[in-house]
């Protein structure tokens, strides 16, 4: 049976969490997206998924690997931003308070999609 409280020294993984802002350029005056990391270096426990999951989308079979994150509570954490890691750029799916042990950590359901 795992433990009710989190392990904190499980917490080796170092997260960028990023969100989409829009840039106006210089040139024509149109909007553009880009992603601003808006916290490095969050503490954060990788959890294993459980397995991969492929699709078909038109003609083209696609593969996506569920990712899930643990980390300490923050407020500006949305669905619609993202998570850098070790070079890979995940999108955020899901933020999940894990309330067993009283808000104090999120845990970050992402993908990789590819």
């Amino acid at each position: 049976m795992p433990p009710l409280a989190p392990r904190l020294g499980a917490m080796r993984e170092r997260l960028t969490l990023q969100r989409n802002t829009l840039a106006t350029s210089t040139g024509n005056g149109f909007s553009t997206a880009a992603w601003a990391a808006y916290a490095t270096g969050v503490e954060a426990e990788y959890e294993e998924p459980p397995t991969g999951v492929e699709a078909f989308e038109g003609s083209a079979v696609t593969a996506e690997l569920p990712v899930a994150f643990r980390i300490r509570y923050r407020a500006d954490v949305q669905p619609m931003h993202r998570v850098v890691w070790k070079g890979l750029t995940l999108q955020i799916a899901a933020v999940i308070p894990v309330v067993r042990v009283g808000n104090r950590f999120l845990r970050l359901r992402c993908s990789l999609t590819q």
